[in-house]
């Protein structure tokens, strides 16, 4: 069955043709997979007032509970591939999904050896805000955190 889209909701369907009766059909399925409703078109205009095509979803990448890269090979707009997309657990190459764990992995190292911000240079100027440089504490660790700042901030996308 094709997949629509229901072009004011949003909600997606499969479309159906019923040759004896000579009607399009669309099927709407909630979570679990039973019909929630059927609609009924005698035209395909009357049809594509209402619904549009779904356009074929690509798989994508995304860290998964482990810290792994994890593919889907299909994205079907389900909660879990919505949830992904908005808080950016949702990468388009394995390259991508694991140098981003590996970022992650370098922020929780610097915050485990105490790595913070450590206010403005108050030394050199007393009005802070025109100070504009920003300090960071890191305690004795400058040797061992350098290779992960390097990774953070070492100017690549």
């Amino acid at each position: 069955m094709k997949q629509v889209k229901n072009r004011s909701t949003g909600d997606i369907g499969e479309l159906d043709f019923d040759s004896k009766e000579v009607v399009f059909i669309v099927v709407r399925y909630d979570l679990l997979t039973k019909v929630t409703s059927k609609s009924y078109y005698k035209n395909l205009k009357d049809l594509n007032e209402k619904w549009e095509d779904v356009e074929e979803l690509k798989g994508y990448w995304y860290i998964n509970e482990f810290g792994t890269a994890t593919e889907i090979t299909h994205a079907r707009e389900n909660i879990y591939d919505k949830q992904r997309k908005n808080f950016g657990n949702y990468f388009e190459t394995e390259e991508e999904a694991e140098k981003t764990v590996k970022k992650l992995k370098a922020w929780k190292r610097l915050k485990d050896k105490g790595f913070r911000f450590d206010g403005y240079d108050s030394g050199h100027n007393s009005n802070k805000e025109l100070c504009g440089q920003a300090y960071f504490k890191a305690g004795n660790f400058w040797f061992d955190i350098k290779q992960d700042l390097d990774l953070l901030f070492g100017g690549e996308e």
